[in-house]
């Protein structure tokens, strides 16, 4: 069975973690305030390993969470997965030089699912 969303986090150049953690308040936030159980993978490589691809997969939405302006972590998914798997990917991006926070992430969800 298919959990409906999932969040994927962080930002890699080479082999170096750029990316931020999502916050467990943005993932309790989701669930009690808006019903919506998410999943949560923290990509740490590329080239992506194949649970990165089963995670995809798994999930009918996928939030790519990042804190830049120029999406690279979805860039490079869409360039890795197959061009199906690819209509899954939403992204979230949070660059106005403040540190990520719960709200932001929340927001960005809530919005993007029209609730």
């Amino acid at each position: 069975m298919k959990t409906p969303l999932a969040t994927i986090t962080g930002a890699v150049s080479s082999l170096r973690q750029l990316g931020d953690r999502m916050s467990p308040e943005s993932r309790d936030d989701l669930l009690k305030q808006y019903g919506l159980d998410t999943d949560y993978m923290r990509i740490r490589a590329y080239p992506f390993p194949q649970s990165v691809h089963d995670f995809v997969a798994s999930h009918e939405r996928v939030y790519v969470v990042e804190q830049n302006r120029d999406a690279q972590m979805q860039s490079l998914l869409k360039l890795d997965l197959p061009a199906a798997e690819t209509t899954k990917l939403r992204s979230v991006l949070h660059f106005n030089g403040l540190p990520m926070d719960a709200e932001s992430v929340t927001g960005a969800v809530v919005e993007q699912e029209g609730l």
